[in-house]
């Protein structure tokens, strides 16, 4: 549960638009064109989840096998609602023994935040201007290197 929460909350934190209710958080990652690229790039992977029990698969095939990444955000919204306004009355409450229930959702968000992560790392990473102060960086430390004791 604490990863879905870490996990979701990089969504949250970058493209929510500072929006809270579940409603307006929707509508603020259906409008992101990243959050529905990661999503969609994720999909794939969900058959390479190690481990997963019959009862997982199960639940795979309900939540995400054959969805659109629009269904996954309103999944993830609901399920974040759901798991932190914990309401005792609900028919199917969740308990904090039964945590590994959510161990399939936590590997989605955790890829979906991955995604966007490292998109947004390459993007920094592979720009012009990274790629000027590589060459620069690399540049001084050649420069700055002792000759080597096989030349003396």
């Amino acid at each position: 549960i604490d990863a879905i929460y870490d996990f979701y909350f990089v969504l949250e934190t970058l493209y929510s638009g500072g929006k809270t209710k579940n409603a307006a958080v929707k509508a603020e990652f259906l409008r992101s064109p990243e959050v529905l690229s990661a999503i969609a790039a994720t999909l794939p992977s969900i058959n390479q989840i190690p481990r997963v029990a019959p009862e997982e698969h199960a639940y795979i095939a309900e939540h995400y096998a054959g969805k659109m990444p629009k269904d996954i955000v309103e999944h993830f919204v609901s399920l974040r609602g759901f798991l932190h306004h914990h309401v005792p009355g609900h028919p199917r409450p969740w308990h904090p023994e039964g945590h590994s229930r959510y161990r399939i959702d936590a590997f989605i968000v955790q890829e979906v935040a991955y995604n966007i992560c490292m998109a947004m790392f390459v993007e920094i990473a592979m720009s012009p201007q990274s790629e000027r102060a590589y060459c620069t960086i690399t540049e001084l430390e050649t420069v700055s290197q002792p000759p080597s004791a096989e030349g003396s």
